[in-house]
């Protein structure tokens, strides 16, 4: 396989997952205050958590875009919902307000749920469940919040252990604050988890949560604002932005370059398809010395030819906590 082949399936990949990096208010503890797409209770996770995720599902589920694109079994589907779904009983429409994942250098995870709990039921079904997940633990910060994760994290999300907690990640929090309040769903990551995470398993490329072979990056921060299709195929349903931090100017034309590179792919390959053949125009990218910023205004019509292409010779993968 060419460079320049490479490249453009490693854009190919990244546009991918920020389509799928698939964030409504509930009653909060009091403290501390929210901040930006973050709920309150999320301030508690650990401090050293390197990548954050954020769903709103009030927000996804009331959606078009929900209905569409992102059922069980769609390639834009957040698999972290099955997850939940398979460990706790959760169900993602029905119990679910928001989530925020969680993730640390040394493979650590703590999901953060925010809904309506019926806490019997779930301790219930937990106790059943656990075994299949030795080093998970699952604990409730309240009535209506509960963490479920790496043992460790967990007692120190939930105050049993005294460890230091995301308020304290100044850099994290800058990040965060990068994030629109409105996002239905976002990622925000530093630049040696984000390598971690595009670097995948050498055993198992399947399983790595970011595309293979990304250039070196400080930070990278994904969000999704989602519309309505409801006037109409031309609307924008979704509204993605990604924003980079390369960690020189090298590296940020070469991610920009091929963000480019693969929108020109898809019009060409799209020539006389007026769903995909738009993208170029739908999409924008733009660097600022080291920074790539990605804009793509997605209709309905384009998402359904890029979910079709993103399916095609797609092999399902068994996903696991």
């Amino acid at each position: 396989m060419t460079h320049h082949k490479k490249v453009a399936l490693c854009a190919c990949s990244l546009l991918a997952f920020a389509l799928s990096a698939a964030g409504a208010s509930v009653p909060r503890i009091t403290q501390p205050v929210s901040l930006g797409p973050l709920p309150a209770e999320a301030l508690r996770l650990p401090g050293d958590s390197q990548v954050l995720m954020g769903l709103s599902m009030r927000a996804l589920v009331s959606s078009d875009f929900h209905w569409q694109f992102s059922q069980p079994g769609s390639p834009l589907r957040p698999t972290v919902l099955d997850e939940l779904r398979l460990l706790t009983d959760l169900d993602s429409e029905r119990d679910i307000d928001e989530l925020v994942v969680a993730m640390g250098g040394s493979g650590e995870v703590l999901i953060l749920v925010i809904g309506r709990l019926d806490r019997p039921r779930l301790e219930a079904v937990w106790q059943r469940r656990a075994p299949q997940v030795p080093t998970y633990a699952l604990a409730f910060l309240s009535e209506h919040a509960l963490v479920l994760g790496s043992k460790q994290w967990v007692a120190a999300t939930s105050g049993q252990i005294d460890w230091p907690v995301l308020r304290s990640n100044a850099a994290m929090l800058a990040l965060v604050r990068q994030v629109p309040e409105q996002a239905a769903f976002w990622m925000a990551g530093e630049g040696g988890a984000v390598s971690r995470l595009s670097a995948g398993s050498a055993k198992n490329p399947a399983k790595a949560i970011l595309p293979l072979g990304l250039p070196p990056l400080k930070s990278l921060v994904v969000a999704g604002e989602i519309g309505s299709s409801a006037d109409g195929a031309a609307e924008p349903l979704l509204i993605q932005t990604l924003q980079a931090d390369a960690a020189d100017q090298q590296s940020a034309n070469n991610l920009a370059a091929a963000l480019r590179g693969f929108v020109a792919l898809i019009a060409l390959q799209s020539s006389g398809k007026p769903a995909t053949g738009d993208l170029a125009s739908a999409v924008d990218v733009t660097t600022e010395q080291t920074s790539v910023r990605l804009t793509a205004h997605l209709t309905s019509d384009m998402l359904a030819a890029l979910v079709a292409r993103s399916s095609a010779g797609r092999r399902p993968v068994q996903a696991a906590p």
